[in-house]
């Protein structure tokens, strides 16, 4: 059952614990399109510990591909990074960097329109943006 969406009557309650509920139901859909199964072990007292398999393809020749190979076609691509978590913010930009990206940061919805039309402006746009759906005031679902 809590791998399955739901919707909240009191939309507080999605305030005061922060979140939609549709994680583990996005998990789900994203784990079932892989060819897997995810599940869930807990024990009242001890804590919970989530599982899932997945099918991959091998890669051909990729034997000896080292992880610098694999993020060179990454490499240099202008990341919008909107989150108004400053922590969440903060620790994806340093993931991109760390594999070449330039990410640049925005604190929430307004700041990341404004860099967009700024990129625009600029003629130079993002290659990607990596949006976090649950800002305050703005919705990037729509």
């Amino acid at each position: 059952m809590i791998f399955e969406p739901f919707t909240q009557v009191d939309c507080s309650l999605t305030r005061r614990y922060a979140g939609t509920g549709l994680g583990l139901a996005i998990s789900t859909r994203i784990v079932r399109l892989l060819g897997g199964n995810i599940w869930v072990e807990s024990e009242l007292g001890s804590g919970t510990t989530f599982h899932f398999t997945a099918r991959f393809r091998s890669l051909e020749g990729a034997k000896g591909l080292t992880a610098d190979a694999m993020y060179n076609d990454l490499a240099g691509l202008s990341v919008l990074v909107a989150d108004d978590n400053e922590k969440n913010r903060e620790v994806l930009r340093k993931q991109l960097e760390m594999i070449g990206m330039r990410p640049v940061p925005a604190e929430g919805g307004a700041a990341a329109l404004s860099a967009l039309e700024r990129a625009r402006e600029n003629g130079v746009p993002f290659d990607l943006a990596v949006v976090d759906a649950g800002m305050p005031g703005v919705s990037a679902l729509t």
